[in-house]
């Protein structure tokens, strides 16, 4: 009996620790971005958000994944080869529940910020098999001053959505990679899509499952990578009926 006890009490301990970790990174991540909360439209901004006529209505959120960005930007024509579908969904649903707002869309990317830094913390642990290891380098992610322009600007969104994304679709094939189970299969076929809907530097990922093999020395499972890769190409084509060839 006093065995058992003493497991409890260990096992309490732990998770208290736990929460109090993922507290930390959460309240980091707050604190370091407060001060732009209150900040205006600004630079880009103005061309995806504040005069964008296409996130003024959810009717139009089936076209923004036939049209590149900035499509509704009131007498310019877009230009760039930017086609990021979801960055465009967000703000039409940030502008359905608050407007034009800047604290909405504000507190949109610092959401982002802290979720992509939760599931970094989950993704490391799970790698390195070290709680502190992943716990100190989130701390260090979360408040680095590189992520600032990125955060801080209402029309960065589509780095940390599409990075969030592909912690969540990594974080998936990890579970597939076990077991082939259809659930995470499909799980990390529809983030990873997600993330390239996001942004185009998504496309990256099969790389880095690679890489992620080489290091640790892992046997690939064809079914499994190929339908990542298999993803990649759907997405091209997609891209390429949108801009007419895959600029």
């Amino acid at each position: 009996m006093g065995e058992k006890t003493n497991m409890r009490i260990v096992t309490r301990q732990e998770k208290t620790v736990s929460l109090l970790q993922l507290a930390l990174i959460i309240v980091l991540g707050f604190v370091v971005y407060a001060n732009v909360l209150n900040g205006r439209f600004i630079w880009d901004d103005d061309l995806y958000i504040k005069s964008n006529a296409h996130i003024r209505s959810l009717s139009f959120l089936p076209q923004h994944f036939s049209e590149r960005i900035g499509e509704g930007y009131v007498g310019v024509t877009p230009q760039g080869d930017f086609y990021r579908p979801l960055q465009m969904v967000v703000y039409t649903l940030g502008y359905a529940l608050w407007g034009l707002n800047p604290l909405g869309y504000h507190l949109v990317n610092v959401f982002l910020h802290i979720a992509v830094a939760l599931c970094l913390f989950r993704l490391l642990e799970k790698i390195f098999l070290d709680r502190t290891l992943a716990w100190l380098t989130v701390l260090v992610y979360v408040v680095h001053p590189a992520h600032a322009e990125v955060i801080a600007n209402m029309s960065g969104t589509a780095e940390p959505l599409s990075a969030l994304f592909l912690l969540l679709a990594f974080l998936s094939y990890l579970k597939a990679y076990v077991g082939l189970n259809t659930f995470s299969c499909v799980a990390t076929l529809f983030y990873f899509f997600a993330a390239l809907l996001s942004k185009e530097s998504a496309i990256v990922f099969p790389l880095v499952l690679l890489l992620y093999h080489y290091v640790f020395k892992k046997a690939v499972k064809p079914i499994l990578f190929f339908s990542v890769a298999a993803v990649c190409i759907f997405y091209l084509s997609m891209r390429s009926a949108v801009f007419g060839g895959l600029p």
